[in-house]
């Protein structure tokens, strides 16, 4: 994840002629909306980040199977930088919001499949309830709600869809059920 975090910063290229009649239009298309999404990436990699620990907080055990999928997890990760740039590149471009948007949408799928596979194998510590697994999934889920949102509005109005993306992180920020489960567990 870090390394990923790190390389989303090169996508962000500094733009010629801010010293032109038009430098409030290239300080807005190529300073401002690159970082905008260099943001939303960040953030949504570390909401990914903060899942992935979380997962790995609650697991007593793991077998090749899950270590397989959290690899083809890691290598959707490491796929949002390209997405990121290329949103960066071409913001408005329909094709640049799907690609992003299935990024994001194939690292929450591998989410939820590492989660589904730990319960039915019973990989997790004996105090994950039903309660904090389905806590976990919701955190896991509601994000890809706005993802797939984010494909129509692409056709309609694609600035639209980068706000879509930003969304879930508010449900990612604001502690939860999970957390609350955590926290008591180790306080014993």
């Amino acid at each position: 994840y870090s390394i990923a975090m790190t390389i989303l910063v090169l996508g962000i290229k500094v733009p010629s002629g801010l010293d032109t009649p038009n430098e409030t239009k290239l300080l807005i298309t190529g300073v401002l909306l690159p970082l905008l999404v260099y943001f939303l990436s960040f953030l949504i990699l570390g909401a990914f980040w903060v899942t992935t620990h979380i997962h790995h907080q609650l697991t007593e055990r793991t077998d090749r199977t899950l270590l397989w999928l959290n690899i083809v997890l890691l290598m959707i990760i490491a796929v949002i930088p390209f997405s990121a740039s290329l949103l960066n590149t071409y913001t408005d471009n329909r094709g640049s919001i799907i690609f992003y948007s299935v990024n994001l949408l194939g690292a929450s799928m591998c989410q939820l499949l590492m989660l589904h596979y730990s319960r039915k194998k019973k990989l997790f510590k004996p105090h994950v309830t039903k309660i904090v697994f389905s806590a976990v999934r919701t955190r896991i889920f509601l994000p890809v709600i706005f993802y797939l949102l984010a494909v129509p509005a692409s056709f309609v109005v694609p600035g639209l869809a980068l706000y879509l993306f930003f969304i879930p992180l508010v449900f990612h920020l604001i502690p939860g059920q999970v957390d609350k489960e955590i926290a008591q567990y180790r306080s014993g």
